[in-house]
């Protein structure tokens, strides 16, 4: 009895602790839609950047590569190319990897 409670704890910190990180990253992208409607556009490529990062830190890439086309697309609107071209890079690459290990988890069904 006494070991189970903190397993329970534990599974249960660790639901917790992935609803909020959805909920961050859900957040974040929200702030900078409404950025980048206000035409706060630095503010607005930060928070898509951040955003992408934790959807790409909890594997959900469809909305990782939306965040992060949308920081790139803000950074090559200031002249900032490099910058965009190494996002746009970083985005290409996580997708192909996200590809590879989901055709890889295919394969073995």
């Amino acid at each position: 009895m006494k070991k189970s409670i903190p397993i329970l704890l534990a599974v249960l910190l660790c639901l917790c602790t992935q609803t909020f990180a959805q909920n961050r990253a859900d957040e974040l992208m929200k702030q900078a839609q409404e950025n980048l409607a206000k035409k706060e556009y630095i503010k607005a490529r930060y928070l898509f950047l951040q955003a992408y990062n934790a959807f790409a830190t909890q594997e959900n890439y469809a909305q990782a590569v939306k965040c992060g086309v949308n920081a790139s697309a803000l950074y090559h609107r200031e002249n900032y190319y490099q910058e965009a071209f190494d996002l746009c890079r970083q985005v290409s690459l996580s997708k192909s990897k996200w590809r590879s290990s989901s055709l890889l988890l295919k394969s073995r069904i």
